[in-house]
């Protein structure tokens, strides 16, 4: 078994959407669990750290910058 925390349905979706109102690709294999947020929680870059918002996702979907 990977240790890599799979992303919940509704975390997926709301990258995916996000990524598209930016008009940047969406990779799953971007977004990670960090040592700063709840369990559950990923977060990575929408854009890249010049030109973007890293973005924080918890499990039901719901988005903080």
């Amino acid at each position: 078994m990977s240790g890599k925390q799979e992303m919940t349905a509704m975390q997926l979706a709301a990258l995916a959407d996000l990524c598209q109102r930016y008009h940047v690709r969406f990779d799953a294999e971007s977004y990670h669990p960090q040592f700063d947020l709840p369990p559950g929680y990923v977060a990575g870059w929408i854009g890249t750290p010049e030109n973007g918002i890293f973005v924080g996702v918890s499990p039901e979907g719901r988005i903080s910058s």
